[in-house]
């Protein structure tokens, strides 16, 4: 008996000291300068965001007007040499944080050049404008694609890649994140990336937009409140997508009438559709190009 309670002192007097802190993965506070702008994340590590951000528009007093604050992002991860991203993994952890924006068609979070293995997790993302996006992880390491079909910019986002070419393996994940942005929840670029366990509203009719190989969508509550007016429009749209999977999701349209579709797959071959429901939307998936899909245990509400 004496053995078995100085085995639980032992154990809570651990969990209890600063021990048990050092044993966990520390991570560097996000730094700010000129008062709430973020510095850019720019190596592999642990980070973690201390306080909300919010930005809100600023005045430009020699042209009379508000500053344009679009394309601009609230947090950003850059690597400046390539192939650094692949040598270490960024872990960002909002910690229960807000980061928000009252300036239109801001980005939330945002990867630049070679960053690869980014873990973006715990927060709400809120954002404003048409042209807005909660987290934009893409990749700049490409092989086979040409260099001027950049599925990132709008008039090359359905338009078909040469089917040898690869987006290069990243392996991001996007976890239990809130997001609410005017234009796109999350937008991901390369092989093997995660969206999971995370509520996605849009105003616009996509929410999600996801190139590479074996993308996971997976136990997300998924809202669009627009209708798409594209040849392909979803609120999920894969590109390029070869063995991704698409499952327990709730798929949800509000708004007037209903969503066309909830999956576009172009030139995606492989996918797994599993166990998704559908609210408010006519069709579970459009295939176009060289696109195959197996399809089951889709729920109707």
């Amino acid at each position: 008996m004496k053995l078995k309670k100085m085995s639980w002192r032992l154990v809570l007097m651990i969990c209890l000291s600063p021990v048990a802190h050092v044993l966990a993965e520390e991570c560097k506070p996000i730094e700010f300068f000129d008062g709430d702008l973020a510095r850019a994340i720019r190596g592999p590590g642990s980070y973690c965001l201390q306080t909300d951000i919010k930005r809100k528009p600023a005045f430009d007093i020699h042209a009379g007007s508000l500053k344009s604050a679009a394309g601009e992002s609230l947090l950003s991860m850059t690597f400046r040499e390539p192939g650094v991203g692949g040598a270490g993994r960024v872990d960002l952890d909002l910690l229960g944080h807000r980061i928000s924006s009252t300036a239109p068609n801001m980005l939330g979070v945002r990867s630049t050049r070679m960053v690869r293995n980014a873990h973006v997790h715990n927060g709400s993302i809120e954002l404003v404008g048409g042209t807005s996006v909660g987290v934009s992880l893409l990749y700049a390491g490409t092989q086979g694609m040409p260099s001027s079909l950049d599925p990132a910019q709008p008039q090359y986002e359905d338009v078909p890649a040469p089917p040898s070419g690869s987006w290069g393996n990243t392996g991001n994940v996007v976890e239990r994140l809130s997001i609410r942005a005017g234009g796109r929840g999350v937008v991901l670029g390369g092989d093997n990336n995660v969206v999971r366990d995370s509520t996605i509203e849009v105003d616009g009719p996509v929410a999600i937009f996801a190139y590479g190989k074996g993308t996971v969508i997976e136990n997300n509550t998924i809202i669009v409140h627009g209708r798409g007016t594209g040849n392909y429009d979803a609120v999920i749209k894969l590109r390029d997508a070869r063995g991704a999977i698409v499952r327990n999701n709730r798929i949800i349209h509000k708004g007037f009438g209903s969503a066309g579709t909830a999956i576009n797959l172009l030139d995606s071959a492989d996918v797994r559709i599993e166990n998704n429901i559908l609210e408010g939307i006519e069709n579970v998936v459009r295939r176009v190009g060289a696109s195959s899909v197996n399809e089951r245990g889709t729920e109707r509400r």
